[in-house]
């Protein structure tokens, strides 16, 4: 699985807004759920009006679940944060992220393989 961070840096030019130095827990928890083996979906919370990072699927061998989880504890809000931010500026439902988030970066690496190719004679 791709970094979900990296689809909003390779689709926009501008960097991530300025965040504040605890971001990055939030970031490394979402690449762990990715190295995991973890699809990564956002679901409407049922108590307010956010949302909530729900892991899909079974993790790889080897994982250490029980850290893992004790960081999506811990780390959830930060994560979402981001997850939200990659959403907005995609202009993607977050309900529909994990579906046109990959078929976009899948357009963009098509179109940066056509831009390398020399042009045909």
């Amino acid at each position: 699985m791709i970094d979900p961070l990296s689809w909003l840096d390779a689709a926009e030019e501008a960097p991530l807004q300025p965040q504040p130095a605890d971001d990055a827990p939030g970031r490394r928890l979402l690449h762990d759920l990715g190295a995991a083996g973890y699809e990564l979906r956002l679901e409407k919370s049922r108590y307010d009006r956010t949302y909530t990072i729900i892991p899909i699927g079974k993790g790889r061998e080897g994982t250490d679940f029980e850290a893992l989880f004790r960081d999506y504890e811990r780390h959830h809000d930060e994560a979402l944060r981001l997850l939200l931010e990659v959403c907005e500026r995609l202009r993607i439902a977050p309900e529909r992220w994990h579906v046109e988030a990959p078929t976009r970066w899948e357009a963009l690496l098509r179109d940066a393989e056509a831009e390398d190719r020399p042009a045909a004679d």
